[in-house]
């Protein structure tokens, strides 16, 4: 763990070197590093199938990568003088947001699916119940859920505005409304179910999401919760990048990306980039906080991969089936 820590040290020292002169190696080195951490690319197929291996030989060639750039001249940039496709960002939002909710068949669908299944929700779980998804986002999950056929789901998150943006056909059944998980506007016991994927490890209280969740939630009722693990060099090298990439203007590395020709699904990588919060939970620390909360059960969604590897991912992503 100490060497492939000092390589990891080395690699972002030697990034930190040419940030403000060459931030575009930086957005397309990163790109090929950050790929590298997930346990499969979809698109550019690993050779080397040792996880361990794989990231240890793609820091030694961008570390050697990076000594050679450090020699190349480069011309000064200021990225107040530097035209910006502005819009990027939305319609990258409307092209993403449109591939989760009118594919039926993709990835993440299928992915999200088992997990339910594994955890043991079948249809009557949801058939007829009120649901509540907490940080929507574009509103994916609440479609997926609609095909369990629940009677409602509120779909909530701080700010609405896909009803403008994207001309797509939601289920009758979802409603949108703009509120805090923190601080939810609704009555103790008011939902059967509540999905929360992906939304509390970016609020500045985890804890206190939680129990906010669990107290609008029906006694008896489930709440499908995922956050952050912490642990590893991936959560290790998510904290260095997200640092970084405050040298770097936002559009700025959006436009590298379509420059090189990323994939539209891709574009999440520059969300982790700049994320203005996010926070890592071990799995200890997340069991003991339900275990206070005194929920009636809780489930872990198992990543075998993830097992065997803790040197790379830690804890991995903390998916939950939580029953009050």
């Amino acid at each position: 763990m100490e060497i492939i820590n000092k390589k990891v040290n080395s690699f972002f020292i030697l990034l930190n070197s040419i940030v403000k002169t060459k931030p575009y190696f930086v957005v397309i080195i990163l790109h090929e590093y950050f790929r590298n951490l997930y346990r499969e690319d979809p698109y550019l197929k690993f050779s080397q199938k040792n996880h361990k291996k794989r990231i240890i030989n793609t820091l030694d060639n961008l570390i050697k990568l990076l000594k050679i750039l450090q020699n190349i001249k480069s011309y000064k940039i200021n990225f107040n003088s530097i035209k910006i496709e502005k819009d990027l960002r939305k319609n990258s939002s409307k092209v993403f947001s449109k591939i989760f909710i009118k594919n039926k068949n993709n990835n993440h669908s299928i992915s999200y699916f088992k997990s339910l299944k594994y955890l043991g929700l079948e249809k009557k779980y949801f058939k007829n119940k009120i649901v509540l998804d907490a940080g929507t986002g574009s509103g994916r999950h609440a479609v997926l859920i609609s095909k369990l056929e629940p009677k409602k789901i509120i779909a909530i998150d701080h700010k609405i505005t896909i009803n403008k943006n994207l001309k797509i056909k939601y289920p009758k059944n979802i409603y949108f409304r703009e509120a805090d998980v923190q601080n939810l506007p609704f009555k103790a016991s008011t939902f059967n179910f509540i999905n929360c994927y992906g939304v509390l490890h970016h609020t500045c209280n985890i804890e206190n999401g939680l129990k906010e969740l669990l107290r609008v939630l029906k006694k008896g009722g489930h709440l499908y919760l995922y956050v952050y693990g912490s642990g590893g060099i991936y959560w290790y090298s998510r904290k260095k990048m997200n640092k970084l990439f405050k040298s770097i203007p936002h559009d700025y590395t959006k436009n590298v990306l379509r420059i090189i020709n990323t994939p539209i699904n891709r574009f999440i990588f520059e969300d982790c980039w700049y994320s203005p919060i996010e926070k890592y939970t071990s799995q200890r620390k997340l069991e003991q906080i339900l275990k206070k909360l005194k929920v009636e059960s809780f489930k872990k969604l198992k990543d075998n991969i993830v097992e065997r590897n803790k040197l790379i991912w830690g804890d991995g992503e903390l998916k939950y089936l939580i029953t009050k």
